[in-house]
C-alpha cells in the first residue's frame, strides 16, 4: 500500500478523477440543467421590407413609364417659374411700363400660354420639364396630352395660383399623393412621368 502511494507521488501528485456512476450523472444533470434553445419567432403576415440595396417598386403610369418624383418636379417648376418671370419682367417694364397688379395677371396669362402650347406640342414638356427629364401624359391612357386637356390643366393651375396659399397646396400635393399628382393634374386627369434615357 505504501508503495502505491509512493508511486502516485512519483507521477507528479496527479490524482485521476473517479468516474461517476449513472445515478450520480443523472443527479448532476438535474442540479445543472442545460437551457433549451429559444423557440423560433411566430409567423407573421406582414410584408417584408426590401433589402437595403434594393429599391422599392416604382409607381407605374398607364403607359408603363415610372411616375416622376416630387423633388424633380419642384426643380422643373422652379426653372419654368424663372423663365416666366423673365418674360413677364421684360413685358411689364419694357413694353407696358406699368406697375401694380398688371404683372400678376400678365404672369398668369404668360404661364397659361407657355404651359398650354409646350405641353400640347412639345412632347408633353415645358422647358423646365425637358431639363429635369419628365413629361406630362394623359392619366387615363398614357397618351400625349391634347390641346383641350393641356389648356384645361394650365388654366386650372393659373386659377389656383391666384390665391397664393391654394397655389402652394397645389404644388405640395404630389408630396403625399399616391400618383404624385398636383391638384391641376387630378382635375385634368394627367400624370407626370420620367423620360427614359
Amino acid at each position: 500500500m505504501a508503495d502505491d502511494i509512493t508511486d502516485g507521488g512519483d507521477k507528479g501528485g496527479e490524482i485521476e478523477p473517479i468516474p461517476l456512476t449513472p445515478e450520480e450523472s443523472a443527479a448532476k444533470a438535474v442540479q445543472h440543467p442545460v437551457a433549451p434553445p429559444p423557440p423560433p419567432p411566430p409567423p407573421t403576415n406582414l410584408p417584408k421590407a426590401p433589402p437595403l440595396n434594393e429599391a422599392a417598386p416604382a409607381q407605374i403610369a398607364p403607359d408603363g413609364s415610372v411616375l416622376a418624383g416630387y423633388w424633380i418636379r419642384v426643380l422643373g417648376y422652379i426653372i419654368d417659374g424663372i423663365l416666366v418671370a423673365i418674360v413677364v419682367g421684360v413685358l411689364a417694364l419694357g413694353l407696358f411700363r406699368h406697375s401694380g397688379s398688371l404683372p400678376i395677371y400678365l404672369g398668369l396669362l404668360v404661364e397659361l400660354i407657355y404651359a398650354t402650347v409646350l405641353i400640347a406640342k412639345w412632347e408633353g414638356q415645358t422647358i423646365g420639364m425637358k431639363v429635369v427629364k419628365v413629361r406630362c401624359i394623359d392619366a387615363t391612357n398614357g397618351e400625349a396630352v391634347e390641346w383641350g386637356k393641356s389648356f384645361g390643366r394650365a388654366a386650372i393651375h393659373a386659377v389656383l395660383g391666384i390665391i397664393p396659399i391654394i397655389g402652394l397646396v397645389d404644388l405640395l400635393w404630389p408630396a403625399w399623393d399616391k400618383k404624385n399628382q398636383t391638384l391641376h393634374d387630378k382635375v385634368a386627369s394627367t400624370v407626370v412621368v420620367k423620360v427614359s434615357a
